[in-house]
């Protein structure tokens, strides 16, 4: 069973890199998939995340914001 791990982000450019990182680290088996969700950040974070060539980016608008949502929008 493939697994895919869904980051929600708003202005995380500072822990995003980091984050990433860490999760490319572990041993997984099957590699799972990792999305971002951004929410209009303002900051560094969606070009960091781009800089991840296998992490796929869903960009979401800011006003229609809300952890539930930012989750759906994932897992769809």
């Amino acid at each position: 069973m493939k697994a895919t791990i869904v980051i929600r982000t708003k202005n995380e450019g500072r822990s995003i890199e980091k984050t990433l990182d860490l999760i490319r680290s572990q041993v997984y088996d099957p590699t799972p998939e990792v999305l971002v969700v951004d929410s209009e950040s303002t900051d560094a974070t969606v070009s960091i995340v781009k800089k991840h060539r296998d992490v796929r980016l869903i960009e979401t608008s800011a006003r229609e914001f809300s952890y539930g949502r930012s989750l759906n929008v994932g897992f769809e």
